[in-house]
């Protein structure tokens, strides 16, 4: 087992939901593909390679993805605003919103 999965990962770069997938079309006898993941964690912690050849090199992304949260200074809620500021603001959504295609919309 443990050399199909090596095999799998090296040569084919099959992800360990692909071997558990797999294996389980064609009623091979297999681990989870958590447990999968555990062995290269424990490969790669005793300086092996073969989490080199997962597509994701083991990365686990922290939220948010684009950089650290920032709150928004000095904000006001709308509610507390002039009309002049929610009229500005409706501007530019109305000019937002006329700038949209059909084709943006589908692919949202």
């Amino acid at each position: 087992m443990q050399s199909f999965i090596e095999l799998k990962i090296k040569e084919s770069q099959w992800s360990p939901k692909q071997i558990v997938g797999y294996c389980r079309t064609n009623s091979i006898e297999m681990v989870s593909h958590e447990r999968i993941y555990q062995y290269l964690r424990e490969d790669k912690a005793q300086v092996g390679d073969l989490w080199k050849y997962t597509r994701h090199k083991l990365k686990h992304r922290k939220r948010p993805i684009n950089g650290k949260h920032q709150n928004i200074k000095n904000k006001i809620s709308i509610e507390k605003m002039d009309n002049e500021d929610k009229v500005s603001i409706l501007k530019v959504l109305d000019g937002f919103i006329k700038s949209v295609k059909i084709k943006d919309i589908a692919t949202l």
